[in-house]
């Protein structure tokens, strides 16, 4: 039988998926309080090999508890592990080596614009309505890091060209979502030392689509069981710079 362990990390807000495999594996997804997604995976993971071990890391697993379901060939296999963040993040889901651990999040406003169109008709009192949903949320958030370096750090995740994720304790604030504007601003309490009050507004989005390209504290381990052979894996990386960032290509 196919048997599931899972390790929340908080350093790197993900949860390990190690998968010891007596048949092939298609599929995985992930349910938390945001819902049910595929797991996002490298290149080449899926489908695995009917035998030895499969190594996933989910760096979008929410805050609280997380249930996965593995597809396999002989059925299927589920386990669920809670993750407790100390702090919110902000990440590129599909690069999460280009994330940052933010010191807090002093406020959130966000507004829905409705997607329903009422169209005025000569000679008739009430208009014509095309009815749509509410559109996605936009606003800001007011986000406070030590020094001027963490603050840097963080633009440089949201000028990846990349679709950008919030993950934070309070459930379904959560969200996929495009850097519409920054900005930075030194604050002097008196007796204090200096922190950077660092605003993003924010415009979101849907999931984004495609595989994992990246990683936080990845070990030897995890590389040998994504690629089949050490020619995949030169094939994949066109530099060292690149493989230590899992950034292929």
């Amino acid at each position: 039988m196919t048997i599931l362990r899972l390790n929340p990390d908080v350093a790197t807000t993900s949860i390990l998926l190690e998968v010891l495999l007596t048949a092939s594996v298609t599929r995985i997804t992930r349910t938390d309080v945001n819902g049910t997604q595929d797991v996002r995976m490298t290149p080449y993971q899926l489908p695995s090999p009917a035998t030895g071990k499969l190594i996933v890391s989910d760096y979008e697993a929410a805050n609280g508890e997380n249930t996965y379901t593995l597809y396999t060939d002989s059925g299927t296999v589920t386990g669920t592990a809670t993750l407790t963040l100390d702090s919110p993040w902000l990440l590129i889901p599909r690069m999460p080596n280009f994330s940052a651990k933010v010191q807090q999040i002093t406020d959130y406003s966000s507004s829905r614009k409705s997607l329903s169109v009422a169209n005025e008709v000569i000679g008739r009192p009430d208009p014509v309505l095309a009815l749509g949903p509410m559109g996605t949320r936009q606003g800001q958030l007011e986000i406070w890091m030590p020094d001027y370096q963490s603050a840097a750090a963080l633009e440089d995740v949201f000028n990846r060209q990349e679709i950008a994720m919030l993950k934070q304790p309070v459930p379904k604030m959560d969200m996929f979502f495009i850097p519409e504007q920054t900005d930075i601003a030194p604050y002097t309490p008196e007796g204090k030392e200096t922190q950077f009050r660092f605003i993003v507004n924010f415009r979101e989005t849907k999931r984004p689509t495609g595989s994992l390209r990246g990683a936080i504290g990845w070990t030897l381990e995890e590389l040998a069981y994504s690629f089949p052979t050490l020619n995949d894996v030169a094939m994949a990386y066109s530099s060292l710079d690149n493989l230590l960032l899992q950034r292929e290509g």
